[in-house]
């Protein structure tokens, strides 16, 4: 994902000593790494990407397109274009498409060709999935300089941490929540 300046500017908003310097560059690299990581946890990307084609094999039910919210959709079946709504049912919030036959699609390898645009651009991301970006993408950078620290000891009692890479406990929840469950 390549970040523009409103999660930045979140990130910053958040965090006063992300301003207390010139740290720009490392929370781009921060949030672009933990968005990433985001999508990969999830097993779906909502980062944004255009004119995306992927292969699945035949004898399925179900497609599962990596990416979420999808748009200008064109399936291809041993590259005859299917027809929406007649030999399918995309989900476009999901990024799953849907064989409309009663046996799926027919098998053969590599034999379904998908062309699509992906993903939510920057602005348009989910408030929920922002909010937790940005608490993790703030929870890393306050904890930078003392990676493999997990808990200190005061004279009133002791603190523990979170590993770095580690996700939040509602950040967790909320990928957990989005997570995509292949059935």
């Amino acid at each position: 994902m390549t970040t523009t300046s409103r999660l930045l500017a979140d990130v910053k908003t958040l965090n006063e000593n992300a301003n207390k310097g010139d740290f720009d560059k490392l929370l781009i690299d921060m949030i672009d790494g933990i968005t990433d990581a985001a999508d990969e946890y999830m097993g779906v990307k909502y980062t944004r990407a255009t004119e995306q084609t992927v292969y699945f094999d035949g004898g399925v039910k179900s497609i599962y397109l990596p990416h979420a919210n999808v748009s200008a959709v064109t399936v291809y079946f041993d590259d005859e274009l299917l027809t929406v709504d007649y030999d399918y049912t995309l989900y476009p919030e999901t990024g799953i498409i849907r064989s409309r036959f009663e046996n799926g699609f027919a098998k053969g390898n590599r034999i379904i060709r998908v062309v699509y645009d992906g993903g939510y651009l920057e602005d348009a991301l989910p408030m929920a999935f922002r909010r937790k970006i940005v608490k993790q993408t703030n929870y890393e950078f306050r904890r930078r300089n003392d990676a493999g620290l997990s808990s200190v000891t005061f004279p009133n009692g002791t603190i523990n941490k979170y590993q770095i890479d580690e996700w939040l406990p509602d950040v967790k929840a909320e990928l957990d929540r989005r997570r995509r469950l292949v059935i």
